[in-house]
């Protein structure tokens, strides 16, 4: 009997000494997930002034001397403009236009066709061709031609005074028509095309007088043999047409 009495006295303690021991220990450590971070754009890093190291994730970049390299405002068109700066300028004060050629060509005039009582009198006021001066011979009117020689010029340029209706008649609508800007002027592009037959015209609307059109038709760039033979040639054409400009 004292034995079971001193056994169950023990138990008694050995229980209170654990429920004790229990009281006084921390609570277990909950584990969380961890937090996926958010997709964010990265802020932007802010040097510190006193120092000179520059922020890990933006990479120094040398900073050139403006006075020595300016930066130009519109770099395709300040390109064009060291190409012609010095090249002559062809001027047509009765028509209040102007475009500057390659010093190494030249131009000009041909006859106006005229179908007389035949049919309606030509909108076609002048018409000048450009071309390289060694071409001049063989696009002379009434020269003989040579069969081993195409004749054809590196520009044309064709003033017309009229309506719209009758300017259709002297150029038909091509397969292709945008508007687009050039030097600051708005030109009518139109292209057709037929195999390697490609016909590109550009058309200035005088911004003061709707009757008068001057037309540039470039006979070379929708041609893969006349590119060909003539690359150097073709590759001037869009220089000189970003010359051009209406001075009235």
């Amino acid at each position: 009997m004292k034995i079971t009495s001193v056994a169950a006295i023990l138990s008694l303690s050995a229980l209170f000494l654990v429920i004790a021991v229990s009281a006084c220990s921390p609570a277990p450590a909950v584990v969380a997930e961890p937090v996926r971070p958010v997709a964010t754009s990265a802020p932007t890093a802010v040097a510190d002034p006193s120092s000179d190291a520059t922020p890990p994730t933006e990479p120094a970049v040398p900073t050139a001397d403006p006075a020595a390299n300016p930066e130009p405002s519109h770099p395709v068109d300040e390109d064009e403009a060291d190409v012609t700066a010095d090249w002559p300028v062809f001027r047509d004060e009765a028509y209040g236009f102007q475009f500057a050629y390659p010093p190494e060509w030249g131009f000009m005039d041909l006859p106006v066709y005229d179908p007389g009582a035949g049919g309606p009198p030509t909108t076609i006021q002048r018409f000048v061709i450009l071309y390289p001066q060694e071409w001049e011979e063989r696009l002379k009117p009434g020269g003989e031609p040579d069969p081993n020689v195409s004749s054809y010029p590196a520009l044309s340029v064709e003033i017309t005074a009229g309506t719209m209706e009758a300017y259709r008649r002297e150029f038909m609508e091509l397969g292709r028509s945008e508007t687009i800007e050039i030097n600051g002027f708005t030109a009518l592009y139109e292209r057709d095309t037929y195999d390697d037959y490609n016909m590109t015209r550009y058309t200035f609307q005088h911004p003061i007088n709707d009757q008068l059109r001057i037309t540039l038709s470039d006979p070379i760039s929708g041609f893969s043999v006349r590119v060909a033979e003539n690359g150097d040639v073709a590759s001037l054409i869009p220089s000189v047409l970003s010359t051009f400009t209406f001075t009235e």
